[in-house]
């Protein structure tokens, strides 16, 4: 324990040296064999000459780069592994790795855990968990009398990107050395040699549906226009930038137009290419954005 503690306060004294952050979002999908992907992105409010990330465990696989360019870092074992990079001169500074047995058995459940530190000044904290395909949260009453919740902390919220289950939990302007205690107890739904069975069926449904869609899209084509009362304010100005411009338009006259932040503008147009109404194609270190469809 108090080898725990001291690297923790290693890690909170050192962040004083480094620029604070704008935002801190982790990413972690969870395997079929209990190894679990990790995706950390550290978007500093300027740019940084140095970046480091703590990881308790060992890291595979790791790779990591700033503003999208690989660099060179130095690891030490100690408790866990403690990732440093120098001479980052970068704004954004990525971590990936796979961490094996992240898993932990419960009867015939499976449960995720894992402590995440604020060990730098941040405006926004992000963390979201990917369950297998096939997986789902257990039940509440299967917990009933063990004092343990399906997620927790309870300010997470329960997603679905079409295949998989998450938990996202956001916490913004987040105290320094607050510590989020993030679990998560789940369960395999259905073999996955059953969900391949009706595989052809489903995609033939969903063929027939598209192909629906399509015939009725094309006999009642709806302007952009007519879109913008049911999206959220920062989503219209965006699109309302598309539709003015009647043209590509590069994703840094975006963000210079809402006056967003750059992960603000990110998200937005991360929410419309999901809703289908705008696509995004990269070009150079920046995107271009434009409408999905041409509206006469």
């Amino acid at each position: 324990m108090k080898a725990i503690l001291a690297a923790f306060f290693m890690v909170l004294l050192s962040s004083f040296a480094y620029a604070s952050l704008e935002e801190y979002n982790i990413d972690v999908s969870i395997n079929d064999d209990g190894s679990t992907d990790w995706l950390v992105k550290l978007d500093y409010t300027n740019i940084t000459t140095k970046s480091d990330y703590f990881i308790f465990g060992t890291p595979a696989n790791l790779e990591v780069t700033a503003d999208g360019s690989p660099i060179k870092c130095s690891a030490t074992s100690n408790v866990g592994v403690s990732i440093i990079c120098n001479n980052v001169n970068s704004k954004s500074v990525v971590y990936k790795f796979r961490l094996e047995n992240s898993i932990e058995n419960i009867r015939d459940l499976r449960r995720f855990s894992y402590k995440f530190s604020i060990t730098q000044f941040t405006d926004r904290f992000a963390a979201s968990i990917k369950l297998p395909l096939g997986a789902a949260l257990v039940e509440t009453s299967r917990l009933s009398g063990t004092g343990l919740q399906p997620f927790e902390p309870s300010f997470g919220r329960e997603g679905s990107d079409g295949r998989k289950i998450y938990i996202e939990w956001i916490s913004n302007i987040p105290k320094l050395g607050e510590t989020y205690d993030i679990s998560i107890i789940y369960e395999d739904i259905q073999p996955i040699n059953q969900q391949i069975l009706p595989f052809f069926v489903i995609i033939a449904a969903l063929l027939a549906i598209i192909g629906g869609f399509i015939v009725y899209n094309k006999k009642f084509r709806v302007s952009s226009k007519n879109i913008l009362p049911v999206l959220a304010e920062n989503e219209r100005k965006v699109m309302q930038i598309l539709i003015n411009e009647k043209k590509d338009v590069d994703q840094r006259k975006i963000i210079k137009d809402t006056d967003f932040s750059k992960p603000k503008v990110s998200r937005i147009i991360k929410e419309l290419v999901g809703r289908g109404l705008v696509e995004k194609i990269p070009k150079g270190r920046t995107n271009i954005i434009r409408l999905k469809k041409r509206q006469k």
